[in-house]
């Protein structure tokens, strides 16, 4: 399924977390979709292993879709996050009692993980 851009680009501005709107079951209207208990978050541990699109969350923030400069490594993989919004994903993630996560920056992260070779 290809995802509109101009749409993409609506939702984010609307507030829209960017891994959503790119995310080809926001579309498509799929249950659950969004819930912090399905959806697979970094709030509950995770970095969106039941994402689908062309979002490369590992180099990209999930929140903005900016480009990252941090790479937060939790759960089953990888996701990303840029400066201005790292701040609020790290509230979120450590009033979640037992997340682990571990925060690199930008430059430590590995070069497949920046060009979408390895995305979690």
């Amino acid at each position: 399924m290809s995802v509109d851009a101009v749409k993409i680009d609506k939702a984010i501005s609307g507030g829209l977390a960017a891994i959503c709107a790119w995310c080809e079951h926001y579309w498509n209207g799929q249950a659950g979709c969004g819930l912090q208990n399905r959806c697979g978050g970094p709030m509950v541990g995770m970095s969106f292993p039941e994402y689908r699109g062309a979002f490369n969350k590992a180099r990209f923030c999930f929140i903005c879709g900016r480009e990252a400069d941090h790479g937060i490594e939790i759960g089953d993989g990888m996701i990303a996050a840029c400066d201005k919004d790292i701040p609020t994903v790290m509230s979120l993630i450590h009033s979640r009692p037992g997340v682990r996560v571990d925060v690199k920056e930008k430059q430590a992260l590995s070069l497949d993980a920046l060009l979408g070779g390895e995305v979690g």
